[in-house]
């Protein structure tokens, strides 16, 4: 008898993955048309016969690569829960099986070795953005890809609303001085176009409420540990008296130099994060910050992604979640002396 020809014997012909054959036969968006062209016309001519097989949709399974940061400084690493982010993913993904894939940003090639991005659904960047060489074989193999809190009009992304965040935290620093405000914000170099946009919410903030930008002080630091008691006490000396951190770690890496410095907050100083990450639990009083929600990010991925593979669907995402202010004890007075 003649052996029968299967997905393998296609996939080796032409040198692509198995699981791309099998996406053609089952007619997937996951795979371009000259793929899709070519597959077929090698099934005809080496006699392949699709088997009818009924394939029940629960035994569906996603592959998910999920690709997130690697950073040398271990204190980037404490304004997020992965497993929060693992879990909204999975919620978004929803009934349907999934494997996700966890690798690091670094490493995140290596998913592309031997035609393993053949074997993929979909791809989910968490706080990080594949360089342009991979963003190029995700779009040669067809593989749909969404970026978690990074924001531009190329690529399709879910994303906390920085800038609405920032302005909520003005808003509350306004409430307390007025038109005394003397703010200062503090960004981070190592996390850029977040910093940039939490930047811009901050200025934002300030023209809403009437106040000119040169009031204000901008000040982009490398490392928590340039925050240091000589250069607190030189903002102080410059009249600053409230400070808008990029992020809950700044925050509070500030709040223990402050002190140090001889500063009470939020007496002498008003102090507010970003993100409500689990770092703010380590710190009394509590800090005056704003949501940064994994898991919905991790959500609205895992709906897309399942519409796109699941449902065959084609639209873009460009989400913008907003962020809730969450109310501490480091802006505003009344706060501290309500809990004494």
């Amino acid at each position: 008898m003649r052996k029968q020809v299967t997905v393998y014997d296609i996939a080796d012909r032409l040198g692509i993955s198995p699981s791309t054959v099998s996406r053609v036969f089952n007619d997937s968006i996951l795979v371009s048309s000259e793929t899709r062209e070519r597959t077929l016309v090698a099934a005809e001519q080496m006699g392949y016969r699709k088997r009818k097989i009924r394939r029940q949709q629960s035994r569906t399974i996603l592959n998910v690569a999920l690709v997130i940061p690697h950073y040398d400084r271990s204190s980037v690493h404490l304004f997020y829960d992965p497993a929060e982010l693992v879990d909204g993913l999975e919620t978004g993904l929803g009934e349907v099986r999934s494997k996700i894939g966890v690798t690091l940003s670094d490493s995140s090639a290596g998913l592309f070795d031997h035609k393993k991005l053949g074997d993929l659904d979909g791809c989910v960047f968490a706080f990080s953005l594949p360089d342009l060489k991979l963003r190029a074989e995700l779009l040669r193999w067809n593989v749909p890809w969404v970026a978690l809190n990074r924001v531009s009009t190329e690529f399709n992304f879910v994303a906390t609303n920085n800038s609405g965040g920032m302005i909520r935290l003005v808003e509350q620093a306004v409430s307390r001085w007025g038109q005394q405000l003397k703010p200062c914000y503090i960004g981070f170099r190592p996390i850029e176009p977040v910093s940039r946009q939490r930047e811009q919410g901050f200025d934002a903030g300030l023209r809403q409420y009437g106040l000119e930008r040169s009031i204000a002080t901008h000040w982009d630091i490398d490392a928590i540990q340039d925050l240091t008691v000589a250069s607190i006490r030189t903002l102080v000396d410059r009249g600053v008296n409230a400070v808008f951190c990029f992020n809950d770690v700044v925050a509070v890496y500030f709040y223990q130099v402050a002190v140090r410095a001889g500063f009470r907050i939020p007496d002498d100083i008003s102090l507010s994060g970003f993100d409500h990450s689990p770092v703010r639990d380590l710190l009394i009083p509590p800090l005056d910050t704003v949501s940064l929600s994994v898991h919905r990010l991790g959500k609205e991925a895992g709906c897309w992604l399942r519409a796109c593979v699941i449902e065959r669907k084609q639209d873009p995402i460009h989400l913008l979640v907003d962020g809730e202010y969450v109310p501490g004890e480091t802006i505003h007075l009344e706060a501290k002396k309500n809990e004494d």
